[in-house]
Order: structure tokens, then C-alpha cells, then sequence
């Protein structure tokens, strides 16, 4: 399924029309997807007003407004993506070499910003979402961010 699916599947939902009409300057700013054994895809849109994020789970039948402030939000308003999600975790595999077995991708500002996980072993990178192109890599191992304190 594309982002753009997602979104008409979202703007026919009374949860989306009732918050649509509470929130009109309300906009399309991020998305998160979790690929793996049980997909979990979140739908986020900024309200200016009051520097707030309001999420969508799918099945979207309920919404979270996140109390946190935010700012310097962007719209996303060219969904046409080289690479969109129904294709990501191929072209993602494609263009590393490798199979993942989970996928915490986050939409933002025309990135992907991605977490990829297989076992201990993890990538993180930012690929370019209009023309698929990798801008920033780095990979290593889960047991690299757990420091350990030795005991005396």
C-alpha cells in the first residue's frame, strides 16, 4: 500500500473528519512504520496552534494527541515517492545487500529515516524518499548501544 492509500483510507474515517473539523489548519507531517511480524503504521499531523502532533493508528479508528510541544514541523504534500512503502523494505534490501527481519521506518521532511534489524545486527540510515537515494549509513550491533557497568 502507498502513503497516498493510507491517507484517503484515513480522510474517510469519522475519527480524521471529526478532528479535521476541530483542527482545519491541521496538516500531513510524518508517518511511522514498524515491518515485521506485526505491522504498526501511525499517521501524524501537526497542529501550528498549538505546536502539537495528533496520530492516527491504523486501523484508524483512534487518534492520540501527544501533549509534547513540537516545532519547525514541515507538510508533506508530494506523496508521489520514488520509493513508498509497499516497496521500501525491497528497495531497501536491494540496495544493501542484506534481509532484515524488522523495519522501523519514519516519513519526515521527504526522508525515510530507518532502523533495520535483524537479529543483534542493526543498520540505520536516511534514504531519500523522491529519489531513493541513500544519504547517511551506519551500521553495528544492538549490544553497541547497551553499556554495561562492572561491578566491583
Amino acid at each position: 500500500m502507498k502513503v497516498s492509500e493510507l491517507l484517503n483510507e484515513l480522510k474517510q474515517s469519522e475519527v480524521y473528519k471529526n478532528f479535521k473539523e476541530e483542527n482545519p489548519e491541521a496538516f500531513f507531517c510524518s508517518a511511522m512504520f514498524v515491518l515485521g511480524d506485526a505491522d504498526k503504521i501511525d499517521i501524524n499531523f501537526f497542529i501550528p496552534s498549538q505546536n502539537r502532533i495528533s496520530s492516527f493508528s491504523m486501523p484508524f479508528a483512534s487518534i492520540t494527541n501527544h501533549q509534547e510541544e513540537i516545532k519547525d514541523q514541515t507538510e508533506i504534500k508530494d506523496l508521489n515517492f520514488k520509493v513508498d512503502i509497499y516497496d521500501l523494505k525491497k528497495s531497501i534490501e536491494e540496495k544493501t545487500g542484506k534481509k532484515f527481519s524488522q523495519i522501523i521506518a519514519v516519513l519526515q521532511k521527504g526522508n525515510w529515516n530507518l532502523t533495520c534489524l535483524n537479529g543483534l545486527d542493526m543498520s540505520r540510515m536516511n534514504l531519500n524518499a523522491y529519489t531513493g537515494e541513500i544519504q547517511k549509513k551506519d551500521e553495528g550491533s544492538l549490544m553497541d548501544m547497551v553499556r554495561f557497568k562492572k561491578e566491583n
